[in-house]
């Protein structure tokens, strides 16, 4: 072989092997820097979908609150007066509110009344029993409240149904004091 075929096909190899080496190199630099990229954004969407769960846990709960801790509420679960229902709960107020579901338990943790809102009929409906089985029996954690300032918040997974973001307040008089005569509790879908 003459030298000058040695040369091109050493230059022809060290080419190669550079082409090669560069590309790997090139190849884990580039998906490091897009996976790095990546894990940032993801945290990030993670992060937002937490503000908006807490945004939404919070404003919910704030519109409990304000039906928990309300006389006219305290005595409907006590005598379970069927004017109270006809005057505070309606399509329309449900709907004002942005919710798919209002319940009040006595404080033996039975259902005083529940309904479920459907938008699409703008009518009041039935609650899924397997939404009140699931998550609100009579000795239900999410129900149980042992002070007045009593909350509980989360996210409800039932089968068969969208989730529900939920708020569970304790019924007390508009004082904020006096004994917990059950629970209050609001939901909207989180679709």
């Amino acid at each position: 072989m003459t030298i000058r075929a040695k040369t091109l096909l050493s230059l022809a190899i060290t080419l190669i092997v550079l082409t090669v080496v560069f590309y790997f190199a090139l190849v884990r630099i580039v998906s490091d820097g897009f996976a790095a990229v990546e894990n940032t954004l993801a945290i990030r969407n993670v992060d937002r979908l937490r503000e908006t769960f807490a945004s939404e846990i919070e404003s919910l709960c704030t519109k409990t609150s304000d039906w928990a801790v309300w006389d006219d509420a305290y005595q409907f679960v006590q005598d379970r007066n069927p004017e109270f229902v006809q005057a505070n709960i309606a399509p329309s107020a449900m709907s004002g509110m942005n919710l798919s579901l209002l319940a009040f338990f006595d404080a033996q943790g039975e259902v005083v009344h529940a309904t479920s809102y459907n938008p699409k009929e703008d009518k009041l409906v039935p609650v899924l029993p397997a939404i009140l089985s699931a998550h609100f029996a009579a000795r239900s954690e999410l129900i149980r409240h042992a002070r007045a300032d009593g909350e509980k918040s989360g996210i409800l997974f039932t089968p068969g149904a969208l989730p529900l973001v939920y708020c569970s307040r304790a019924v007390v008089p508009t004082s904020g004091e006096g004994a917990v005569r059950g629970a209050d509790v609001f939901a909207k879908s989180f679709d």
